[in-house]
């Protein structure tokens, strides 16, 4: 989390979502300056943070999850040392840590397709930890236009922007089109468990096709699921 008490705006920041490359940024170029954790929560925040920086501007990022989904599994697939390193020398690993070690063997052990791994990994419906309280923030932004959105955040701040926003850390071997990583059967199981996201966030599915319409059973679905994964984020994660 990055916290600016020059600018009066709090960073909340989200995995995948190009979050370093704006911490970097804000740290650099904005008068921002880390606070907590960087998988901190905003509700962590709030708890000891002053009436004054209550009201500070605060701004997070979202990202479509099928995309989100196929980049993480390149990174394993295809660069893990760095990730992977970090977490197996970890004398004490968290829930998520051990997840994702699960993963990244499944995929090694397998030779796993993308398709393989995402019903394999992904059955239940898909959230994140924007459910805890993104819909509350002062501005979202999207990994999708993060060059106009980063302008933007600034703008609203008052900020002078200095410079676009450098990339950092792309993912090695990932393709541009998405629809390439799915087969017939894919689709219908990411429609199944990403569909009620994204239709949450105004995401379209990259395969238009009458499969990938969501039915009130599985909006239904997504809501029953929404308590325990908000429960995980706010309670469990990182212990």
């Amino acid at each position: 989390m990055i916290i600016s008490h020059k600018y009066k705006y709090v960073f909340v920041e989200l995995q995948r979502t190009a979050s370093m490359a704006i911490r970097k940024e804000l740290i650099e170029n904005y008068s921002g300056k880390e606070i907590l954790n960087k998988n901190t929560g905003y509700h962590t925040f709030y708890k000891t943070a002053t009436l004054d920086e209550r009201n500070y501007f605060v701004f997070s990022g979202i990202r479509n999850p099928l995309d989100r989904t196929i980049s993480f599994y390149e990174k394993l697939k295809n660069d893990p040392k760095k990730y992977i390193s970090s977490i197996e020398q970890k004398e004490k690993k968290s829930l998520a840590d051990r997840y994702f070690l699960k993963q990244y063997k499944f995929i090694k052990n397998n030779d796993a397709t993308f398709s393989q791994y995402l019903k394999k990994v992904f059955y239940f419906p898909y959230d994140d930890r924007s459910c805890l309280s993104h819909k509350k923030f002062d501005y979202v932004y999207r990994f999708e236009t993060i060059q106009e959105d980063f302008t933007q955040i600034l703008k609203r701040l008052g900020i002078q922007q200095i410079r676009p926003l450098p990339t950092i850390n792309k993912t090695k071997g990932k393709k541009s089109n998405i629809s390439s990583y799915f087969d017939e059967e894919s689709k219908k199981h990411a429609a199944r468990v990403f569909g009620p996201f994204m239709e949450k966030w105004d995401y379209t599915m990259p395969f238009d096709d009458g499969i990938t319409r969501l039915s009130g059973l599985q909006r239904i679905e997504y809501h029953m699921f929404f308590l325990f994964r908000y429960f995980y984020y706010k309670y469990l994660m990182g212990k």
